[in-house]
């Protein structure tokens, strides 16, 4: 298989993926009798372009620092040593696994659009639109706020990023909690997503 064959199936199958949690979403909305507008996903205003990227700094600035804590606790309690192998036994992410694997550059521009476009939009109407709503209805919304975003978190799959993604799910179910906004918080999402590809771009030119 060439490296464009590899690069058109991986993507695809990226696409699909995402266009599969946004159908979900979007489907268990409907069931709930709540369409995407009434969920808080609407054309953006001005106003909640700039809200969503102030956010989304300082939603990226949350979850480094809460990744540097952790493995500085690591290295404290486990030493620096065994904390290194810890971190390379839970492998990378999956968006640096995915980075990796395409070596060619149009692939990797398209799976970075992908990650700043069609993934925050979709997590969110499944996490935040459905999910801590649908949570928030039966258990109250402190309880919905932590279930959902350790379900966010979780299905990261990957061991050390699940306390700093916990963290990026609380901070952005609070923020659709007090606006009722899905593009906002899609809109911070996408800024957290783009300076974390940005970040790993940077990491993986400097390797060379």
């Amino acid at each position: 298989m060439t490296a464009s064959e590899m690069s058109v199936k991986l993507l695809t199958a990226l696409m699909v993926q995402e266009i599969a949690i946004f159908s979900l979403g979007a489907w268990m909305l409907h069931r709930r009798r709540v369409t995407l507008g009434e969920a808080g996903l609407v054309k953006p205003a001005f106003q909640d372009v700039k809200k969503g990227i102030l956010l989304g700094l300082f939603l990226f600035c949350a979850g480094a620092l809460v990744a540097i804590v952790q493995m500085s606790i690591l290295k404290t309690v486990l030493s620096p040593h065994l904390a290194s192998q810890l971190n390379q036994a839970s492998g990378r992410s999956g968006a640096d696994k995915v980075y990796g694997i395409l070596k060619l550059p149009w692939a990797r521009m398209l799976f970075i659009l992908i990650g700043m476009t069609v993934a925050p939009i979709a997590e969110e109407t499944l996490f935040r639109g459905w999910l801590y709503a649908a949570f928030k209805a039966r258990i109250g919304v402190v309880p919905a706020v932590i279930a959902s975003s350790l379900l966010f978190a979780l299905a990261h799959l990957t061991l050390l990023q699940i306390a700093p993604i916990f963290a990026i799910g609380v901070i952005l179910t609070v923020i659709y909690e007090t606006t009722h906004s899905l593009t906002i918080t899609a809109i911070m999402h996408s800024v957290n997503n783009t300076l974390s590809f940005g970040l790993l771009m940077a990491l993986s030119h400097s390797v060379r």
